[in-house]
């Protein structure tokens, strides 16, 4: 009897203390569901950092440091502008800002119409020509120079246009502008170009004995003896002899070429005038057609080539 007795009373101890035990686990949470989401909060991370999304997939907008070196994305309002070599070019290094590059490339036009450039200073026969093989792609904005050419020699033998007589002037490759309005300006005075006086193209014209040149060109032993822009104004009656423009992309944005234009507007006020290079600044469609349209039907009429075989229509003024 006494056994029975002690074996009831182990049982009852052994259920109390598994009570006991249980009652433990519940109060420290070991009957708790994870939170919502299937993450238990003592795993080491902190559930505000999570990064992703409902289905599971990571957050492309999450900023955390994930270790990535992200680049800023490009600005989409840079622009880079060519200069063709020279000195009047130059004087429109200072556009360069933030967002705007400046180079210098004696091929600038070319380079525009490849789509490496966004704008360029360069020849308005240039502009002309570059406007017609691009399809229209380009804009001139604005009429910057006025003359910039010369004619140098070696000796002191040329004393005015009618000392070209029976000489052979020599220009750089490209320059065919310059070579029409030479010779424009020879007719005027009676010469018949290829006969009484020859205008040709050399790589080396800066070391012939006769030369056509810009102004800042004028080789060793080489003086400037004739001014183009003073002969222009004297044989035509006109003052203006169109030399460097402003031509930008049609398809650039409105607020970017304001700044451009603005920037080499201060560019040309803070440039100098020489003896054979006025620095000017003519922009509007109505302005440069006015001031363009006689200049380029002049340089078709002695060489359709130098502008690309055409007149440009109004799209062409910006």
């Amino acid at each position: 009897m006494k056994k029975l007795i002690a074996i009831v009373l182990a049982l009852a101890l052994l259920l109390a203390l598994a009570g006991c035990k249980k009652t433990g686990d519940t109060e420290n949470g070991g009957g708790q569901e994870p939170p919502e989401g299937g993450q238990s909060a003592g795993d080491g991370q902190d559930p505000s950092e999570d990064n992703t999304t409902d289905d599971g997939k990571t957050d492309d907008n999450d900023t955390s440091d994930n270790g990535d070196d992200r680049q800023d994305p490009p600005d989409e309002g840079s622009v880079t502008v060519a200069l063709t070599s020279g000195s009047a070019a130059g004087a429109f290094a200072s556009v360069a800002a933030q967002g705007r590059e400046v180079v210098t490339d004696a091929a600038a036009a070319e380079g525009v119409k490849a789509g490496d450039y966004d704008a360029a200073v360069i020849a308005v026969a240039d502009a002309a020509r570059l406007y017609r093989e691009s399809g229209g792609a380009v804009n001139v904005a604005a009429l910057l120079t006025s003359g910039g050419w010369v004619v140098a020699e070696k000796g002191e033998m040329i004393d005015g246009i009618l000392g070209l007589g029976g000489k052979t002037v020599y220009a750089p490759e490209g320059a065919g502008d310059a070579m029409a309005v030479l010779g424009y300006i020879a007719g005027e005075y009676g010469f018949e170009v290829g006969d009484t006086i020859k205008i040709e193209a050399a790589s080396d014209a800066a070391s012939r004995d006769v030369a056509l040149l810009p102004e800042d060109g004028v080789g060793e032993g080489q003086r400037a003896a004739l001014n183009l822009l003073a002969e222009w104004e004297y044989a035509t009656g006109r003052e203006l002899l169109p030399g460097l423009c402003l031509v930008v992309r049609s398809d650039m944005e409105t607020d970017v070429f304001d700044a451009l234009l603005e920037a080499v507007k201060n560019a040309v006020s803070a440039a100098s005038d020489t003896d054979a290079t006025k620095y000017i600044f003519v922009t509007g469609a109505g302005e440069l057609r006015n001031t363009l349209e006689d200049y380029l039907e002049l340089l078709y009429g002695v060489d359709s080539s130098v502008i690309g075989g055409s007149i440009p229509d109004d799209g062409f003024y910006k």
